[in-house]
Formats: structure tokens, C-alpha cells, sequence
């Protein structure tokens, strides 16, 4: 009986499955136990001068908002996908990254509004004129198309979420910003 109690509690050990160890987290270069020095804003009449660029190097953070250059900042219709805001901030980044790699670069990329001023917007285009739907649209099947109150853009779509392509276009991006563009972060990722 003993041998018997043995050789079933020797077959469960075999079949518990080892717990799943995860790489250690990445840590930021500064401690909460004091406040980092952050910058959110963009520049909406260009590119940062290098005067401005060797002053955010400075920062432990730095966000780039959404209507950064005068391409980028257009109201209350915005740009066009030819702006490509995404690739002016990662020009910015990586002007930073250079001085200070120790500075945490974040992208604003909304994950409810679709800026028509990133490139990311038209993918989202092509995406429609292929028939794949990506936009949000109403019971009637409208797009629906908002207005940022807050910075007076209007004429903006939104991303429809429950498409795994327009997921996978998302997540593309935000790799496409860590390998380019030196980019550590997002900011404004409301799923509202």
C-alpha cells in the first residue's frame, strides 16, 4: 500500500508543470522615490531646434504630442497621412537618445482616435479602399467620425479594435516606434 501511495504521488510530481519564470521588467533610470523631470508637448510651428533638443535631453521623460510640426498642427482639419508625425518624433528621439540615453522617449499615440497627421492613418485608409473595414462605425453602419474638442480637431475617425488587422496595425506601429525612433513608452493608450 505504501508503494502504491508512492508511485501515485511520484506520478502527480511528474505531471505538475514547473511554474513559467518571466524576464525581469525593464526599470526606468530614475526612482519614484523622487519625482522625475518630464516634458509632454510638441512644437507646432517645426521641428525642435537643436537648442531644444540638447534642453530635453535634460529630461528623465519626454512625450511628443500628436500635432508636432506645422504639418501636424493644422485646424481644425487635420494634416494628412503625408505629415507622417510618427517619423518627425522619431527624428527627435533618436536627436535625444544621442545626447542622453538614459532620457525615456514616449510616443502620444491615442488608441481611440485616429489622427489623420500619422502615417498610421493612412494605413487605416488602404485598409478601407482594400474593403477591410477599420474604422469604427455606427448601428447603421456610418463611420463615425468625432471632434477633439480639447485641441479643436475634427473630421477624426476611430480605430475599430475588435478587427484583428487594425490590432495588428496598432501593435505594428508602436514596434515600428521602439525600433526607429528610440521610443521606451506610449502615452494615451484609453481604451475608452
Amino acid at each position: 500500500m505504501l508503494l502504491l501511495i508512492m508511485a501515485v504521488a511520484a506520478t502527480a510530481r511528474a505531471q505538475v508543470t514547473p511554474p513559467m519564470t518571466h524576464p525581469a521588467l525593464p526599470h526606468p533610470f530614475w526612482s519614484t522615490d523622487n519625482l522625475p523631470i518630464a516634458l509632454h508637448a510638441a512644437n507646432e510651428t517645426g521641428m525642435y531646434s537643436d537648442a531644444a533638443i540638447q534642453q530635453l535631453a535634460k529630461y528623465d521623460m519626454v512625450t511628443i504630442e500628436k500635432w508636432y510640426t506645422l504639418c501636424g498642427a493644422k485646424h481644425p482639419t487635420q494634416g494628412a497621412p503625408e505629415c507622417d508625425v510618427e517619423a518627425k518624433m522619431y527624428e527627435t528621439f533618436n536627436k535625444i537618445h544621442a545626447i542622453s540615453p538614459a532620457t525615456l522617449n514616449i510616443i502620444y499615440l491615442n488608441s481611440m482616435f485616429d489622427f489623420a497627421a500619422y502615417k498610421l492613418h493612412g494605413e487605416m485608409m488602404k485598409l478601407e479602399e482594400a474593403g477591410k473595414p477599420a474604422f469604427l462605425r455606427d448601428m447603421h453602419g456610418e463611420t463615425v467620425i468625432l471632434c477633439n474638442d480639447g485641441n479643436f480637431y475634427c473630421g477624426i475617425t476611430t480605430f475599430d479594435h475588435t478587427k484583428d488587422y487594425v490590432r495588428k496595425l496598432w501593435m505594428d506601429t508602436l514596434r515600428n516606434a521602439t525600433k526607429q525612433g528610440h521610443v521606451g513608452g506610449t502615452t494615451c493608450l484609453c481604451f475608452c
